[in-house]
């Protein structure tokens, strides 16, 4: 295992550990979602409302899925896993 690997594989876990972390299941999904985008490429906010509905199950642009969706990258930004 690379030293990367064991860097994302420990933040990970710490956000999944976190019990203050309401929205853990959400931030897996979107760290696992955008792995599919080269690391120095931007991915525009659009992008994001538009899965919105998928990562969070609720109506795409709704103020709370959006909230949702904010917490949880910058819980991503927080740990540097997503650009």
């Amino acid at each position: 295992m690379t030293v990367e690997d064991r860097v994302i594989r420990s933040s990970l876990k710490m956000i999944l550990k976190g019990g203050k972390k309401k929205n853990s299941a959400m931030t897996l999904s979107i760290f696992n979602l955008f792995a599919a985008f080269p690391e120095d490429i931007a991915v525009p906010f659009d992008v994001f409302a538009a899965l919105s509905k998928l990562i969070t199950g609720t109506e795409a642009g709704s103020k709370k899925s959006m909230l949702q969706l904010r917490s949880s990258i910058t819980t991503l930004l927080n740990y540097n896993l997503l650009k």
